[in-house]
């Protein structure tokens, strides 16, 4: 178990959230290593992509399968918090508008024992909670944009029970 927030966001919103995670030169890694580019442009129909945020001095393990399937950044010792992508959800042709959320997750002991973590965290989890609206049941935040879309039923959250 860890820690978690969840949110609702467009392209829009992502680049914003992008921006604001660069502008503190942290850097945003692939489950690879690599860094997304600098012209990384968020795709809505990308499904389930978690990237990862990273300090310059954060401590990274790579893992090399032996089984010829890659590299992988070695979650649990490296110095990383998640950033899973919402995406586009299509379950039939009707479905164009629904939503999965996307979340920072960082694993308990890292919030406890990493002082770059933690601070990872919390201020990406500071950034949701004063530009994201708040759902009624407190179960995820919303991005001004997917709000905007949301209210004319063109942005549909999926695995949500509650309103914004």
């Amino acid at each position: 178990m860890g820690r978690q927030i969840l949110f609702y966001a467009t392209s829009k919103d992502i680049a914003e959230m992008i921006n604001y995670i660069k502008s503190f030169g942290w850097i945003i890694i692939k489950k690879n290593g690599d860094e997304i580019n600098a012209d990384f442009v968020y795709d809505l129909s990308l499904s389930n992509s978690s990237l990862f945020i990273k300090t310059i001095s954060s401590k990274i393990e790579l893992i090399n399968y032996s089984d010829g399937s890659g590299v992988y950044l070695d979650k649990v010792n490296s110095e990383i918090v998640e950033f899973m992508l919402p995406f586009r959800y299509f379950f039939d042709s009707q479905s164009k508008n629904n939503f999965h959320y996307g979340r920072f997750y960082i694993e308990t002991d890292k919030y406890k024992n990493s002082p770059i973590c933690k601070m990872l965290y919390d201020s990406n989890v500071k950034y949701v909670k004063n530009n994201f609206f708040i759902s009624d049941n407190h179960f995820a935040y919303i991005g001004k944009d997917a709000y905007h879309l949301y209210k004319k039923g063109k942005y549909v959250p999926i695995n949500f029970s509650g309103k914004f």
